[in-house]
């Protein structure tokens, strides 16, 4: 009996702590986007062929995507003809990535 008392005050005394704690999660408001995961920042960024934000994969394999090995052509010491052709590659995938021929 006296257990059951303990419990019983123990719960009494913290239901009050426990239903006052901010129950928000860190995801409030993301119900009522557009696509619930990506911010309208996001959003735009994809459209505009700037990615996902994926190229981690291919550079921790040894794959730069080609935005990158641009912008590290001074010291990845590209010859003007890898250049060209790393900005032929870029060109067509952005033109792909936005629906567009650049």
């Amino acid at each position: 009996m006296r257990k059951a008392i303990t419990i019983t005050a123990v719960l009494i005394l913290t239901t009050p702590l426990a239903l006052s704690q901010d129950l928000k999660s860190p995801h409030a408001g993301q119900e009522k986007r557009e696509i619930k995961p990506l911010s309208g920042e996001k959003i735009q960024e994809y459209l505009s062929g700037e990615g996902m934000g994926l190229a981690k994969a291919g550079e921790l394999n040894h794959y730069p995507g080609p935005k990158h090995v641009l912008e590290l052509a001074k010291e990845l010491y590209l010859s003007k003809k890898q250049l060209f052709e790393t900005e032929e590659i870029y060109n067509r995938m952005h033109g792909e990535a936005v629906g567009s021929e650049d």
